[in-house]
């Protein structure tokens, strides 16, 4: 929707805003329209109902990708009419220069309306085929338009040019608000203190089981789960072996574990055999092949096939440095007990959205802060050293703003970590830090973290600045190098795209809306 809107022929003077809250709602507590069209001809709320939409015996349906519905009484054109007038009430408390044509449309991008539905005139239903283009969109809203114009001429109603520059500076300001970044973080850490505990049952419930395979996408708890239960079989007095692939990550857990031996894959190969009563493996898709698989039965006293062994992996999107076999995963799964988490429990919905619609990752559904920060996309018209210096110029922000330098990372592909250490150290002084290795996760805890997506795996904080730049973009494997590093924030997200990346991203965010339109067909 927000690319057709983009890419719509415009008058002058015309603009779009997303999410405008509705803090004037009749009957909600708070409300949003989804997208707010104003031009010289007037004013048009859009609401926007995705998935498929149905309306059968007075109620109406409205069913996602995954097949989950939801059923309500009251139908999207009433969302959007309540939605109009509280809009309309708020612009007149904020004396807004008068409307003479306002309305409302509603607009299902997946759903084709064989017959016109009787409570919604047939203008205001903009269905599938009407957002086959830019084109058919912009014809589609000129007869919405023209249709509420003949509706204000019948009811005597001014039908004046409207003023858009001047309502542009009452409604940008009163309705996008955007809370300081360091308030975001109360509601956002109340989620995950909840939600975390609510993983840590799941495990409880499944430690019977010998051997335990645990896929879930990045935030969905893994690695947390994983270090629970590697202390859980440790202070039962066995012999435990936790492989965590992310270098860093392993030398912090193995600081934190003392009576759980933790190393990197590299490392495990040097373990002595016949060594471990219980194996833990933490990002196993890297080690989700034959030799992984003959490494991790050398090390358990019983074996692989008979051994006690816990197997975290994200089978879809992290494997950076390795292949996954199929004939591995598939011998995991016979001699296991197999769970799939399917709540995140790091980032917010939005964030958890905007990386499953750039690339098609499922990263569990999100109950934290729905109503939390916008992921922040930019093409910053530039080289790399100006994705570079974008992402610098956001953490300022955000330090400026309230919050702490331990809570930021800036990431970039391995070969820009150095300009981009330079920048930041410029730009931020002594609030920055190299995260190259283990030596320096100390230095790390209270300042920004400087590094790439695949030495932060694993790791997170609450804001996360990505530079992608020609070598991000052309790296092998960079769509799973961008989900990595997507996926490292809890409550913020900011991509700055330098020319040359632009495309790339753009591709990808492409094939995910046609992956998703031809799952509905």
């Amino acid at each position: 929707m927000r690319s057709l809107l983009a890419a719509a022929p415009a008058s002058p003077g015309a603009f779009v805003t997303h999410s405008v809250n509705l803090p004037e709602h009749a009957y909600k507590r708070y409300g949003e329209a989804d997208f707010v069209l104003v031009d010289r001809r007037g004013l048009l709320v859009i609401e926007v109902k995705g998935g498929i939409v149905r309306h059968s015996g007075g109620v109406w349906s409205f069913e996602n990708g995954r097949g989950q519905a939801r059923r309500r009484s009251e139908g999207p054109h009433r969302q959007a009419e309540s939605g109009m007038q509280a809009l309309l009430r708020t612009l007149a408390r904020a004396d807004a220069p008068p409307i003479g044509i306002f309305g409302w449309v509603v607009v299902t991008p997946f759903t084709f309306w064989a017959a016109p539905h009787p409570e919604i005139p047939v203008p205001l239903l903009l269905d599938r085929s009407a957002c086959t283009s830019p084109f058919s969109f912009t014809e589609a809203l000129d007869r919405a338009f023209q249709w509420w114009r003949d509706r204000a001429v019948a009811s005597g109603r001014a039908t004046h040019p409207l003023d858009s520059a001047a309502l542009e500076r009452h409604l940008l300001p009163e309705f996008q608000y955007a809370p300081a970044p360091a308030r975001c973080a109360e509601a956002v850490e109340g989620d995950v203190v909840r939600l975390t505990e609510r993983q840590a049952e799941i495990l409880e419930g499944l430690s019977g089981n010998t051997r335990l395979l645990v896929e879930g996408g990045a935030g969905t708890g893994k690695t947390l789960l994983a270090a629970a239960s590697a202390r859980q079989a440790a202070a039962s007095g066995s012999s435990v072996g936790l492989i965590v692939a992310a270098p860093v990550l392993a030398a912090y857990l193995a600081a934190e574990m003392p009576r759980v031996t933790v190393v990197d894959p590299a490392t495990m190969r040097y373990l002595p055999a016949r060594s471990l009563d219980v194996l833990v493996v933490d990002e196993g898709q890297e080690l989700a092949n034959s030799e992984g698989l003959h490494q991790a039965g050398r090390l358990l006293r019983k074996g692989l096939d008979a051994g006690c062994w816990r197997w975290f992996m994200d089978p879809a999107n992290q494997a950076l440095h390795s292949t996954i076999e199929q004939g591995s995963l598939a011998r995991l799964r016979a001699m296991s007990a197999y769970y799939r988490l399917t709540r995140n429990v790091r980032s917010t919905r939005n964030i958890v959205n905007f990386v499953r619609g750039t690339v098609g990752a499922d990263v569990g559904i999100s109950d934290i802060d729905p109503r939390g920060v916008l992921p922040h996309i930019e093409h910053v018209l530039g080289p790399a050293a100006a994705a570079l210096e974008a992402a610098v110029r956001r953490a300022r922000e955000w330090i400026d703003t309230g919050v702490a330098p331990g809570d930021i990372a800036l990431l970039a592909a391995e070969q820009d970590v150095t300009s981009l250490l330079e920048l930041a150290r410029r730009n931020l002084g002594d609030d920055v830090a190299l995260l190259a290795a283990p030596a320096a996760l100390d230095a790390a805890r209270t300042r920004a973290a400087v590094s790439d997506p695949s030495t932060f795996r694993g790791m997170e904080r609450a804001w996360v600045a990505v530079a992608c730049t020609p070598s991000f973009a052309e790296q092998p494997r960079s769509e799973r190098f961008l989900y990595v590093a997507m996926t490292r924030p809890r409550i913020g997200l900011a991509v700055f795209l330098a020319d040359g990346a632009d495309a790339w991203f753009k591709g990808l965010q492409a094939e995910q809306e046609s992956r998703a339109q031809e799952t509905t067909q």
